[in-house]
């Protein structure tokens, strides 16, 4: 299902987005386990869908802080501080 974005993103952000997941091990790593998780439960009942929740919160942890670290350096290094993100 696609929607339109009520924000349309920037090029750069585009870019960096791509740049940051070629460089994030963990980030392909969770892509994987959240596929593996679609596989294993494909419905929406209330004990897969707070499996899901339970899942998806421990991923985010395991890779916020790299995530930001990275972003962070990539939006300086792209003079792009004074930008902004949607």
């Amino acid at each position: 299902m696609e929607t339109a974005l009520t924000v349309p993103l920037l090029k750069f952000q585009i870019d960096m987005a791509n740049r940051l997941y070629q460089q994030l091990r963990q980030w392909k790593d969770i892509d994987q386990a959240l596929e593996a998780l679609h596989i294993r439960f494909p419905e929406f009942d209330v004990d897969a869908t707070l499996f899901k929740v339970v899942a998806v919160n421990v991923l985010q942890l395991c890779l916020k802080k790299e995530v930001y670290l990275e972003l962070a350096m990539a939006l300086w290094n792209q003079g792009a501080h004074d930008a902004h993100l949607v």
